[in-house]
């Protein structure tokens, strides 16, 4: 599990898969500092409710880890949801931390 903090600059909208049996939404959020990422994390059926309260702009801090599967010879990578925190407040430029992702 990795722990990340940052801005959330992107919210895409929800997917539907399956005949609309599974559901899955990708949100970004920029780490900032020195080393700034950006990172594309999804979160998926009883997770996407977690998304419910989440604005482009806030802060966030998100605990995710990584899975990867292999497609016809091809590994696609995802980073996926496991616990978001927020605390309302909208990011300014000198709210990032200063360590990489």
């Amino acid at each position: 599990m990795y722990k990340a903090e940052g801005k959330v600059v992107s919210l895409g909208p929800i997917e539907s898969y399956k005949n609309g049996s599974f559901k899955k939404r990708t949100f970004v959020i920029e780490t900032g500092g020195k080393f700034s990422n950006q990172v594309a994390i999804s979160a998926s059926q009883a997770k996407l409710q977690d998304l419910d309260t989440v604005e482009v702009g806030q802060m966030v801090e998100v605990t995710c880890f990584p899975t990867s599967n292999e497609y016809q010879g091809k590994w696609y990578t995802e980073v996926k949801l496991w616990k978001l925190e927020t605390n309302g407040q909208q990011a300014s430029d000198t709210d990032f931390v200063d360590e990489p992702f």
